[in-house]
């Protein structure tokens, strides 16, 4: 949807953001992501990647979902039962 804007200016960012807010979305900027995404990675428990690996197999595998995984840093996956 939105292309190559997604590491675009900040004026063009700011039009994105009122896009995706209209819509029912926040889409945050990357630098507040990426700060937010090591200060999680750096409280994380031990075993925590082996229970996320372990859930993502089980999600994958699920015969009453499609899983989508975004092909982004977050980690976000999108699953829907068919």
């Amino acid at each position: 949807m939105f292309g190559d804007n997604a590491h675009a200016a900040p004026p063009a960012w700011a039009a994105i953001q009122a896009r995706t807010a209209a819509l029912g979305f926040d889409m945050p900027s990357e630098a507040n992501t990426g700060a937010l995404l090591r200060l999680l990675a750096a409280s994380r428990p031990e075993g925590h990647q082996a229970r996320v690996d372990a859930l993502v197999e089980r999600l994958d595998n699920h015969s009453d979902l499609v899983v989508t995984r975004l092909a982004w840093a977050s980690g976000l996956i999108i699953a829907a039962r068919r």
